[in-house]
């Protein structure tokens, strides 16, 4: 006989949770799960029928519990940590407690930058790190700010990593092309 346990049921009722409270973006689910479930697109409000879908993006590492005790919080791997840090989008982990209903969100990059890389400079060395999702999903603009604060942080450090060459690359007919356009412009 074939058998579903309490947790697959709990995953299902915090997908469902998240997917509502996410209706007014656009929630791609991933179907290959490699530490990212959902692709998430925010979108704003046009007129009275429509939203833009903007170009704002970020995935989403959703984490469904009845535990009490790991009501906000998930040790994950540090070889986890370590593949959301390197994304090139915010990735926010999402926790459900079927407890109370309500979710729960902490953005990885916003976290390993600004805490660990701060307070525990080592915590690469370690095994396992436990986030803790500090903030309660019930306002949308909240954590499009903040998917948008990161992202900048994330381009920041992606700019810092480059060496000269790659920051700036000019030909003689690159720098030739620029020089005519300054001086048309003047000209104008």
């Amino acid at each position: 006989m074939k058998k579903r346990s309490i947790q697959q049921e709990i995953d299902a009722k915090g997908k469902a949770k998240l997917e509502f409270l996410l209706s007014k973006w656009v929630v791609n689910e991933q179907t290959n799960d490699f530490g990212i479930d959902y692709e998430v697109r925010i979108a704003e409000k046009l007129d009275l029928r429509d939203r833009e879908v903007s170009h704002i993006s970020f995935y989403i590492q959703l984490k469904s519990t009845e535990n009490k005790k790991k009501e906000r919080c998930e040790d994950f791997s540090i070889a986890d940590l370590i593949f959301f840090a390197s994304q090139s989008l915010p990735v926010v982990f999402f926790r459900y407690y079927d407890g109370n209903e309500k979710i729960h969100w902490e953005i990885f990059q916003d976290h390993i930058f600004n805490v660990l890389e701060t307070e525990k400079p080592n915590w690469r060395n370690d095994k396992f790190h436990r986030i803790y999702a500090s903030n309660e999903l019930n306002d949308l603009r909240e954590l499009k700010d903040r998917v948008i604060f990161v992202q900048k942080q994330i381009y920041r450090r992606f700019l810092l990593s480059l060496s000269i060459c790659e920051g700036i690359h000019f030909s003689k007919n690159k720098l030739k092309e620029l020089v005519n356009y300054k001086k048309r412009s003047i000209e104008e």
